[in-house]
């Protein structure tokens, strides 16, 4: 891999029913192998774009502290395992 090497990475997100629920792309410069520096980037690019008050004025509140307690709860994996698929240390 090239110092920086423009990427593009595809995901997709299924529910317990084998049902996709979320698909996406993202295409950017990445240093590291699988790309984790460009999948962390557009994290934090898509959070920079919600606002808690258009939960607020739909009444689901409820769901964005779930969704935000879900990210808090997934980032501590992510500190704690060095694999975190795998869950290794």
């Amino acid at each position: 891999m090239n110092d920086i090497d423009e990427q593009k990475c595809i995901f997709e997100s299924f529910d317990d029913n084998g049902n996709m629920v979320l698909k996406g792309e993202v295409t950017g410069e990445s240093e590291v192998h699988f790309y984790d520096d460009l999948k962390l980037k557009s994290v934090i690019a898509l959070l920079n774009s919600v606002d808690q008050k258009n939960f607020n004025r739909s009444g689901r509140t409820n769901l964005f502290h779930g969704l935000l307690k879900e990210i808090e709860d997934m980032i501590h994996e992510l500190k704690t395992f060095e694999e975190f698929q795998g869950k290794t240390h």
